[in-house]
């Protein structure tokens, strides 16, 4: 009973050894051009490590809160929206941006639940404005209906953060975990911010790797359970034999 206890004890201490947080990083602006229009609703899917993740474009209609499918492009300083308020064709409108009453967003689907740390814009001067602005929103939508709810209307929390002014790296630290987030041009603030995402960063839970010197413990200690096994096995075949 006493080595059963010890093996159950060992296997204790590895199974409460805490998870880690891993940092995961997708960089966009490296996937090359797009057109600035295309078909409403297309994807773009990436990896990083074991990690899997889609994107899909959105715009949201302010004057009457709806939301549609829109098209999202890589290009070299990122990826960007355009939808059916943008003018076509036009230089500044497949920024993800808030201008001329819609608001453009990112979907950014998940095969396992993170939580969104930060997102690296590169940043346009918009129709309102002679500087660059990049505020920007963001969403948890994991309680969302990614098929219907999320289409019928606006979002009605959103978590606004201010921008850099600039290109550059914005920390959102979000609390709680998700497959799915929204990320998008500030809903309420103002109305000049455009940028393309050159990258985001997410942190998902991983369970915990032994350190080397833990294994080596580990393994110690079931070679000295297996050599005290062999050693009860040959009294008890000494008593028998008696």
């Amino acid at each position: 009973m006493r080595i059963v206890a010890t093996l159950a004890g060992m296997a204790s201490l590895f199974l409460a050894a805490p998870a880690l947080a891993a940092d995961v990083i997708y960089t966009f602006n490296t996937t090359g051009n797009s057109s600035v229009n295309g078909g409403y609703g297309n994807a773009f899917n990436f990896t990083s490590g074991s990690l899997t993740m889609k994107v899909t474009g959105w715009q949201a209609n302010l004057s009457n809160n709806d939301i549609t499918k829109a098209y999202v492009g890589a290009y070299g300083t990122g990826l960007g929206v355009t939808g059916l308020g943008d003018s076509s064709g036009g230089s500044y409108y497949h920024q993800i941006d808030n201008v001329n009453g819609y608001v453009d967003f990112v979907m950014l689907e998940f095969d396992r639940a993170v939580s969104l740390t930060g997102v690296s814009l590169y940043s346009y001067t918009m129709g309102y404005s002679s500087s660059k602005d990049n505020d920007l929103a963001y969403y948890n939508a994991g309680a969302l209906n990614s098929n219907l709810t999320l289409y019928d209307n606006v979002p009605s929390v959103w978590t606004e953060v201010g921008g850099t002014g600039g290109n550059g790296y914005v920390p959102i630290g979000a609390t709680g975990v998700s497959t799915k987030w929204l990320v998008g041009a500030a809903l309420i603030s103002d109305r000049d911010d455009g940028f393309k995402i050159a990258s985001i960063k997410v942190t998902e839970l991983v369970g915990a790797v032994p350190e080397p010197a833990t294994w080596a413990m580990m393994l110690l200690g079931f070679a000295g359970v297996g050599g005290a096994l062999r050693v009860r096995r040959r009294k008890a075949e000494a008593i028998t034999a008696h």
